[in-house]
């Protein structure tokens, strides 16, 4: 598991064969599946792959924490995207994409640990 912590804009990982910010209009053009809860101090993002055992222990987890957050799930995502979505992830996670991917503000963490999350979280 990787824990990516920095202050870098979603197209930051590819700035350099980005530099017209394609990823975060890509992104933008996800269809997240919107779970409410309590807010935190930015919004949450979860990125998995449907089947997989650990993306549904986090989802699970923060509906048991009562926090708003926004899933994605990779195979979902139109085909003319998902290519620079999965790009991105791995540019930020070394090159190896380990599902599932949290996103809180300027906070990436690869792979499900729960402690780790709630402490990204602030939890």
């Amino acid at each position: 598991m990787l824990f990516i912590p920095g202050s870098i804009a979603r197209n930051a990982a590819i700035d350099n064969v980005d530099p017209c910010g394609y990823t975060d209009k890509v992104y933008e053009q996800i269809d997240y599946q919107n779970h409410p809860g309590k807010d935190l101090a930015h919004p949450v993002y979860i990125y998995g792959k449907v089947g997989c055992e650990f993306c549904g222990k986090a989802k699970a987890h923060l509906q048991e924490l009562g926090i708003s957050f926004s899933y994605a799930s990779l195979e979902l995502i139109p085909h003319e995207h998902r290519g620079a979505v999965v790009r991105d992830l791995k540019q930020r996670s070394g090159n190896k994409l380990f599902l599932p991917v949290l996103e809180f503000g300027d906070t990436w963490l690869f792979g499900y640990n729960r402690q780790r999350w709630e402490e990204a979280l602030g939890l």
